[in-house]
């Protein structure tokens, strides 16, 4: 990129190491550093991101919603602004995606529904609005499961994304197609959203880093409950504040780039907190608390696999080598995991699952078992059994009660310990990516994640290595409530000992 005007030497793309598939092993730091000093240009960065989506994308599903055509004209503007020495936003000329369900205006928001398949979206999302002001170009939108409720993203609408180092196993959910074509170097960033594990459970599944923020940090507007169909709801504030919207990227230092641009109030989530505190973010290790937790009970007799607890040991060696200090932590209240993020999501009285899966109606489910006998279902198999369980196993008040008191108690003891500047490491998900349809088979093992959204507290997931089946493993990083700059220094740490993201095979 030249500007006749300039005389400034050009420095070649080439020789900056950042041109053809060199381009995708740069971090997006790197990548707008380069846009804005005039050694690579956002055409030919959104240009060759576009080509890797359409090669990788037949084999993943990930990109359900393409918007090339457009976002080359965005590059190309973007051009002319770096040109004209023109402020640039810190985003600015970086190719990215976005979940579907989060909302682009113009385009559909069906989040993964039959009875939404002709919707389009009516604005962007807040934090949409924030990259793009940032100059982020989205070159689409991604897969997720139906209204964003299931670990798997698969739904009658767009059918199901595959995992980029395996096509027989989930890339997770809801935000599976983010962690996918990120992890496959079709994105240099992903937007997705976690209520309970959606985008830590994908980043873990894909090998790619994932950050759900503390609640309060980024607006969840445009997005499920705070959508335009269930934003009135009663109950849909409160919800809202279990549910947080965040980044997916194949680099560490990546998260906070795009962490900075999303936060922040927007006068429509009013669980914002008027001043986030986004602190530099540090790599002092030394006497820092790091505890432990590799083998947490998820029920009374069991237990996450070996490989799963083995991440976290060889993650916490990595971090006491550095000069942290690691202690052994663990708490019987984490076997009710699933139950205490039930609780003290439930006890807000949003909008409950049969109202979301029905687009404010509960589904007929016995006319759903009929339409799902002659193959023309309205739900995803996972959704109704959703329902059935929300219709049929309600919990009980006094059942509510005492795990919603149960969480509290064990957010008290979590804080007590981690104290201002103390970590914990614990495995996001029981195992690596299981076959496509086998989340059916563990549902409840969403609680490792779950509750820290109940409990309010950022959490980063980070790639530590694989297993023995070539399957990507990954560590949970929790910290205190607004100290999302610890989880992400942590996540850096680990990155420089452990390698980080690796480039998945996506043909096998």
């Amino acid at each position: 990129m030249t500007d006749p005007r300039d005389k400034r030497p050009q420095l070649p793309p080439a020789s900056s190491g950042a041109s053809g598939s060199n381009l995708f092993m740069i971090s997006a730091v790197q990548t707008a550093a380069l846009i804005r000093t005039l050694e690579i240009s956002p055409v030919e960065v959104v240009r060759a991101y576009i080509e890797r989506a359409r090669e990788v994308n037949g084999r993943l599903n990930a990109i359900v919603v393409e918007r090339f055509n457009d976002a080359l004209k965005e590059a190309r503007l973007a051009e002319k602004k770096a040109l004209r020495r023109e402020p640039l936003g810190a985003l600015h000329g970086l190719p990215c995606t976005v979940k579907e369900g989060l909302g682009f205006k113009g385009l559909p928001q069906t989040c993964g529904s039959k009875l939404r398949n002709r919707s389009r979206c009516n604005q962007d999302a807040t934090v949409v609005a924030r990259i793009r002001a940032a100059g982020a170009i989205v070159i689409g939108l991604t897969n997720q499961s139906e209204m964003a409720l299931w670990p798997e993203s698969d739904n009658i609408v767009y059918g199901r994304t595959s995992n980029p180092w395996h096509r027989s196993r989930t890339a997770g959910g809801s935000s599976g197609g983010e962690a996918a074509i990120v992890a496959a170097c079709g994105s240099s960033f992903g937007l997705g959203t976690d209520g309970g594990g959606s985008i830590r459970i994908p980043a873990a599944y894909c090998g790619v880093f994932g950050h759900k923020p503390s609640s309060g940090l980024a607006p969840l507007t445009g997005h499920t409950p705070l959508d335009e169909m269930f934003r009135q709801c009663k109950g849909a504030q409160g919800m809202a504040k279990y549910f947080a919207p965040g980044p997916l990227t194949r680099h560490a230092e990546d998260l906070m780039l795009v962490l900075r641009v999303i936060a922040g109030p927007d006068g429509c989530d009013l669980n914002m907190e008027s001043r986030p505190r986004l602190e530099p973010t540090s790599s002092m290790l030394n006497g820092r608390r790091v505890l432990v937790c590799p083998e947490p009970l998820l029920s009374k007799d069991r237990t996450v696999g070996a490989s799963a607890a083995q991440a976290v040991r060889i993650a916490a060696s990595a971090l006491e080598q550095r000069g942290a200090v690691v202690l052994p932590w663990s708490d019987p209240a984490l076997q009710h995991a699933f139950k205490i993020w039930a609780a003290i999501v439930g006890a807000v009285g949003g909008p409950g699952i049969r109202a979301m899966i029905g687009q404010g109606k509960f589904p007929a489910l016995a006319q759903e078992i009929l339409l799902r006998s002659i193959g023309r279902p309205n739900h995803t198999f996972p959704a109704v059994l959703a329902c059935l369980s929300e219709r049929w196993m309600p919990m009980r008040s006094s059942t509510m009660f005492e795990y919603y008191s149960l969480g509290m108690d064990l957010r008290s003891r979590l804080n007590e310990t981690l104290g201002t500047d103390g970590v914990l490491l614990l495995p996001p998900v029981s195992r690596a990516a299981p076959l496509h349809g086998h989340t059916i088979l563990r549902p409840f093992d969403i609680g490792l994640c779950a509750l820290f959204n109940a409990l309010e507290m950022p959490t980063t997931v980070a790639p530590v290595g694989m297993d023995e089946k070539g399957m990507p493993l990954s560590v949970q990083i929790v910290g205190p409530h607004g100290a999302d700059h610890l989880t992400l220094s942590v996540a850096l740490e680990l990155e420089c000992a452990l390698g980080g993201w690796r480039m998945p095979p996506t043909t096998a």
